[in-house]
């Protein structure tokens, strides 16, 4: 099994009936794809990655050149969610919310209660009355 893929030219859109007519006549192709959008299309759009192309291949045009599989899978893996905690903010403390003004034109203070992945549960005290919002962390100013 060699360790080399060749890349060819597919017509546009054409990518997944290209990597099936390669598949049907025992050829390995790999057609990379966003893992993160639900209808999986292709990264590189245009291109099908194969081991060799057999003669009468009407989906398959002219080579473009040759990579490893390391290369091919590189590309598949780059665009894998990862699940990352960006959230800065932690239970108990204070941020400004620039969407919330004082009637001076500061921003107002909010308390972060909790959080949940990027949402961040905030409370403030307005005329009296407590209120409690859930917002996206990055609406939020440490402060």
């Amino acid at each position: 099994m060699s360790n080399t893929l060749s890349a060819y030219r597919v017509p546009p859109m054409m990518e997944r009936k290209a990597a099936q007519e390669l598949r049907e006549a025992g050829s390995r192709a790999y057609l990379p794809r966003d893992r993160n959008d639900p209808r999986r299309s292709p990264i590189a759009r245009g291109y099908v990655f194969t081991n060799y192309k057999p003669a009468f291949a009407k989906h398959v045009r002219s080579k473009v050149g040759d990579c490893s599989r390391a290369e091919v899978l590189r590309i598949c893996t780059k665009l894998r969610r990862q699940e990352r905690n960006d959230n800065p903010f932690k239970p108990g403390d204070t941020a400004s919310m620039p969407s919330l003004t004082l009637p001076d034109g500061k921003p107002m203070l909010v308390k972060i209660v909790s959080t949940s992945g990027r949402a961040c549960r905030i409370e403030w005290t307005m005329l009296g009355k407590t209120h409690t919002q859930s917002i996206h962390y990055t609406q939020l100013r440490p402060g």
